[in-house]
């Protein structure tokens, strides 16, 4: 049985593994840290294992159950706040805030909807109608709000997080603002369209936001392929 020599990248103790037998984890003998082996050809790479989230307390789970079942934002607010005062790390109550967003403040004027959180994305929609300023403070919102910094931290996988963030933002503003609006859903007296017409009318729309993703000068090229692949997801997610 032929092996491999793997090296830990936090300390560089050398492990023999078996390329076709790997096991899913080991501990290291130099570091004490649990790797994962993932075999690259007839070589071997060791990874650290990444951390989990923590495991939540039962009341923090119960009012996060109660705030997702509840109807009125600000009801659901004063449950997820509760939650936060009981464990402040909790990383479910960090993210179930982050995604709340501001649905508990009053809509200012109609037809804003930036206390929705998903309605980021609505810049990559229609970017004509912000400002330069307005621009710039929704994407670093985006991808800069201390609350998702935090939360990504909590979660036990920093940069996996960002990704899981975008798509879960993608699939509600499709769902909410794409797939909820009569031009796509409506045809002549408000007969319900086909779901292929629907599914080609979203297309178009993600189409054209990735586009917007794609010009715009402020993102950098890992954030607009984060973004764009985002948008499919919450396309297929809600199709």
């Amino acid at each position: 049985m032929s092996t491999s020599p793997a090296v830990c990248p936090l300390c560089a103790q050398v492990h023999a593994l078996n390329p076709q037998e790997l096991p899913e984890s080991l501990p290291c003998e130099g570091c004490g840290v649990t790797l994962q082996p993932r075999a690259h050809g007839a070589a071997v790479l060791l990874e650290p294992q990444k951390a989990g989230p923590p495991t939540e307390k039962p009341e923090v789970e119960a009012l996060l159950a109660q705030a997702d079942q509840e109807r009125k934002p600000n009801r659901a607010y004063a449950h997820i706040q509760k939650a936060l005062e009981i464990d402040p790390n909790s990383f479910a109550a960090n993210r179930a805030l982050l995604y709340h967003g501001r649905l508990h403040e009053a809509i200012k004027r109609p037809g804003d909807y930036s206390v929705i959180k998903c309605y980021l994305l609505n810049v990559f929609e229609d970017p004509a109608s912000y400002t330069a300023q307005k621009l710039d403070e929704r994407i670093k919102e985006l991808f800069f709000d201390p609350l998702l910094a935090r939360t990504a931290t909590l979660s036990g996988d920093e940069a996996g997080f960002l990704p899981t963030y975008l798509r879960h933002l993608a699939r509600e503003y499709m769902r909410v603002f794409v797939r909820g609006r009569n031009t796509v859903s409506r045809g002549a007296f408000g007969f319900s369209r086909s779901a292929d017409t629907v599914r080609q009318r979203c297309e178009q729309i993600v189409a054209h936001m990735v586009r917007n993703v794609s010009a715009e000068p402020r993102l950098t090229e890992e954030q607009r392929e984060l973004v764009s692949e985002a948008l499919a997801y919450g396309l297929d997610a809600t199709n």
